[in-house]
């Protein structure tokens, strides 16, 4: 069982434990381990669904469960809707959560653990931590690049050394 990201009572609830812990304890940073979704099928609540169906005039889920009908072309355009709704609702907490770091006035780091491929990250697991870097909502990444095959972590390497644009 996994919070959603994109539930707005899920949002409110973290950043009060947020706030509570900003203002309450000394603290020298927030390591986000998990700010990301579960994997590409993850969070068809009926409130999510309903944000987006009200936003973008269609159910997410008939993307996912055989339901679509229409061509690969629009399909294709639909399922990036949906990467990108649920991409701005974790980006939106992360900058967030930011803010009221902020608001506190004090030298509170913001880290977070993030997948190694930012294209993965992003289309996979709603992480589009490139934008945080970029955009100062975090401090750092820490990629996680676990993995006991070498081909797999040079690759994952290799797509992180393209970064150094973010130095």
């Amino acid at each position: 069982i996994y919070l959603s990201p994109a539930h707005p009572e899920v949002q409110v609830h973290l950043l009060d434990v947020f706030s509570e812990v900003i203002q309450y304890y000394n603290l020298d940073g927030i390591h986000l381990d998990y700010v990301r979704y579960q994997d590409s099928n993850y969070d068809f609540n009926l409130v999510v669904r309903g944000k987006f169906q009200k936003r973008f005039g269609f159910d997410p889920l008939t993307l996912f469960d055989g339901g679509y009908e229409g061509d690969e072309y629009d399909f294709q355009q639909k399922i990036n809707e949906w990467q990108n709704f649920r991409n701005e609702a974790i980006t939106n907490l992360v900058s967030q959560l930011r803010n009221k770091i902020r608001k506190q006035g004090r030298k509170i780091q913001l880290s977070a653990a993030v997948k190694p491929d930012p294209h993965e990250a992003m289309t996979r697991f709603g992480q589009d931590w490139i934008e945080w870097l970029q955009k100062d909502y975090l401090d750092f990444a820490i990629p996680m690049n676990y993995t006991k095959d070498m081909l797999h972590f040079n690759y994952a390497l290799q797509k992180i050394r393209q970064l150094e644009l973010l130095d």
